[in-house]
């Protein structure tokens, strides 16, 4: 099918690397649908396996896919590329190894039209048993979900501070993968507005975990009261199984922080948020990594416990942080009791001995600079 003179509704952008055994899955799961306002544009991000050509042999078949190529440089830069080469009125994206469910994308170009300038819809998410109180969306979560909307700057500040406002506190927010840039439906022009000049385009590059939430937030930000749709239809899998991808838990979630804090720090600077907006950023962003990269088998032990520490000091050093906020007690609960129940008794005492030494240091950072700060 060769792709005539006329509008292009929605790229499709897809970072590939060593993709070979989940290419042709992703790639065909768009294409299922026939509409050609539609292109799919590929990015090889320097992968050594056959990925390159799988996706030349479905381009030959179907004109509405395009292979880009570049050298590894990472998902961010993948992206980044994937954009500047993409024609669509609207863009969405794909990683290699997930896919979009049956009939999907006749629904998503059917809300091409859709006045909305974000579009978000619920995803499933594979089962992870390997990691510590990993939250997952199953098919009875997205099951319950409905449409609804609210305004952007109300979603960033759920985004930002982790709880829902006034204007979000009546709506399900579970069966959506609210960090995340795929499962969602932008506008280039948009997009446009909302890179960060020394971000090396509109998503950071340089950093490991959690680059599309700083991308949402800047696009959140643009958007400013204009309302973003929560679409009830299902449409995107996230394949954890089959994953080349994506961020496994490793010491790197530690030394990775402080690029994150610096990307973070840009957005600050550029006027996208604001100091206190930093703060709580930066603080979930910490104690999240801190929980969701312990695996049972590794928990606790003191030279984790030494990294952490070194990487806090750091980050609130380059910030000038004027705190950090301990994690809810059922999110330290989360990654103590599976320790406890598989016997891992030393681990949790120790990951809960390394909290409370964090937890006398923030009282003491939060004396120096202000009033001590209820919870802590």
């Amino acid at each position: 099918m060769q792709i005539g003179i006329q509008k292009l509704l929605l790229s499709v952008v897809v970072p590939a690397y060593q993709a070979e055994g989940t290419i042709r899955r992703a790639i065909e799961s768009v294409l299922s649908c026939r509409d050609t306002r539609l292109e799919v544009v590929v990015v090889n991000d320097g992968s050594m396996d056959e990925t390159a050509e799988i996706v030349r042999d479905l381009a030959v078949k179907d004109g509405r896919i395009r292979l880009v190529n570049q050298c590894n440089s990472g998902r961010s830069a993948a992206r980044n590329r994937g954009i500047a080469e993409s024609r669509g009125e609207r863009i969405m994206f794909l990683d290699s190894d997930d896919y979009l469910l049956d009939g999907a994308m006749d629904h998503v170009m059917e809300l091409c039209e859709d006045p909305h300038a974000l579009i978000v819809f619920p995803a499933i998410i594979s089962k992870w048993p390997e990691r510590i109180g990993y939250s997952r969306i199953d098919v009875s979560d997205a099951a319950q979900c409905s449409r609804f909307d609210v305004q952007a700057d109300s979603f960033m500040r759920w985004m930002i501070y982790g709880k829902p406002d006034e204007l979000c506190e009546n709506h399900e927010l579970a069966c959506y993968e609210t960090n995340s840039a795929w499962a969602r439906l932008y506008k280039r022009e948009y997009i446009k507005e909302s890179e960060i000049p020394t971000f090396g385009g509109v998503f950071p590059v340089g950093i490991r975990l959690s680059e599309d939430r700083l991308f949402n937030l800047s696009y959140l930000n643009v958007m400013g009261h204009e309302r973003v749709l929560f679409d009830s239809r299902p449409l995107y899998y996230w394949d954890l199984g089959e994953s080349k991808t994506v961020a496994l838990p490793s010491e790197r979630d530690a030394c990775d922080m402080l690029p994150f804090c610096r990307s973070v720090a840009q957005m600050e600077n550029a006027g996208t948020i604001s100091p206190a907006e930093a703060s709580a950023i930066c603080s979930r962003e910490f104690f999240n990594r801190l929980v969701s990269s312990i695996p049972a088998d590794y928990a606790g032990t003191s030279h984790k416990s030494e990294l952490w520490q070194n990487i806090f000091d750091e980050c609130v050093g380059y910030l000038n942080v004027r705190y950090l906020v301990l994690p809810a007690k059922g999110v330290r609960w989360a990654v103590t009791r599976p320790l406890l129940k598989s016997g891992h008794v030393g681990a949790a005492i120790r990951f809960e001995a390394f909290l409370r030494s964090l937890k006398r240091k923030l009282i003491s950072i939060a004396k120096a600079i202000s009033p001590a700060q209820e919870g802590l």
